[in-house]
């Protein structure tokens, strides 16, 4: 009878590990097809044709052509997104997608300027910056503000917006 029982427990370890091992290999492999697109340029060669994107909210829209790079093109991966977000230090607003951006490939910081759309990788956050900033080690340049930076600059509370692709 303890033979039964350590048979049965032993075939049950068994199947859960084969079970596991799987799930894990799968995931893995969504992970890799993922990577697989972000390797892909948004916008084509030669073309005056870019990704742009517009951020709606209550009173207006701002509208932002974006960069090709595989962090800009992994936050687009997440459009159409409803973010909210918050000033911060009188220079930005600031919001967090729903997953965190690649950086592969990105340099390891820059300097901000007034309209430019970022993603701040130690935080996880996108921002709009309606001033100029410092360098800033972890910032990543998504793209810029075509229209619509003078809205950021009247806006003092949180505000909800919703975020999607324009072509």
């Amino acid at each position: 009878m303890k033979k039964l029982w350590t048979l049965i427990f032993t075939i049950l370890i068994v199947f859960t590990l084969t079970a596991c091992g799987k799930k894990n290999d799968e995931e893995s492999n969504s992970k890799n097809v993922a990577e697989d697109d972000l390797s892909k340029p948004i916008n084509k060669e030669g073309s005056k044709n870019y990704t742009r994107i517009s951020v709606s909210f209550d009173g207006g829209e701002i509208i932002i052509k974006m960069d090709d790079n595989p962090t800009s093109r992994a936050f687009l991966t997440q459009l159409p997104l409803t973010l909210t977000f918050e000033e911060f230090s009188g220079f930005e607003k600031l919001s967090y997608p729903p997953e965190k951006l690649t950086t592969k490939g990105a340099s390891s910081g820059y300097q901000p300027k007034r309209g430019d759309f970022s993603y701040y990788a130690p935080w996880g956050n996108v921002t709009m910056f309606y001033d100029d900033h410092k360098f800033s080690t972890g910032l990543v340049k998504l793209g810029g503000i075509e229209s619509g930076v003078e809205w950021l600059d009247t806006i003092h509370d949180d505000f909800t917006a919703t975020i999607k692709k324009e072509n």
